[in-house]
């Protein structure tokens, strides 16, 4: 793939989901979510769903190799734990608090660079990811579940994959450095919105 066509492509897929969210507000972010195309448009109204997804993905193409599947799994899969304890009405304490914080703490892992060993990782995004899927349960109808959660695990599969393509073409398209340098930017913004998110 050329450098140009590289560019290009994480161009699209960055202005891609700026948009998205703007496009999402029709939706209320802390209604009740009802059916498969209220859980499909759940990770992108939900600001913390959306940015720790997209961190997620960003941080699996920072370390690259295997990560670039067993972050997203123990993440997608921790949720699913959650989204199930939340069906059997076990909420996790601080749940929205918690899923806010992990924006911050994953931005700035991608903006400081600060690779954890494969284990670690996959125990912190883990970790969040059990919160976030427990967060996204309790707003569930127990009628709707499966389809709720049937919506809301594809979407969020679809960010984590639009993600990891554009981050895997941005580190291809330039030397390492540089491109690890963009990363580490967007880290920063990510975690600066966390911030904003813990006020509104």
């Amino acid at each position: 793939m050329s450098r140009a066509v590289a560019l290009v492509l994480s161009l699209v897929f960055a202005a891609g989901f700026a948009a998205v969210p703007a496009l999402a507000q029709v939706a209320d972010p802390v209604a009740p979510v009802e059916g498969f195309s209220g859980g499909f448009i759940r990770p992108f109204s939900g600001f913390s769903h959306l940015f720790a997804l997209i961190a997620v993905g960003l941080i699996a193409a920072q370390i690259g190799g295997r990560a670039l599947w067993e972050v997203p799994l123990a993440f997608l899969g921790a949720m699913l734990v959650g989204y199930v304890l939340a069906m059997v009405r076990i909420p996790l304490p601080f749940a929205a608090l918690v899923t806010t914080a992990s924006v911050v703490i994953f931005g700035l892992l991608i903006a400081l660079r600060r690779n954890l060993s494969a284990n670690y990782t996959l125990i912190l995004v883990g970790l969040f990811g059990l919160f976030h899927g427990n967060a996204q349960g309790v707003l569930v109808r127990q009628a709707d579940a499966l389809s709720t959660g049937l919506g809301f695990g594809i979407a969020a599969t679809l960010i984590y994959a639009a993600v990891v393509i554009a981050a895997v073409a941005l580190l291809k398209a330039f030397a390492r450095e540089r491109s690890g340098r963009y990363l580490g930017w967007t880290g920063w913004v990510i975690a600066a919105i966390g911030l904003v998110l813990f006020f509104v």
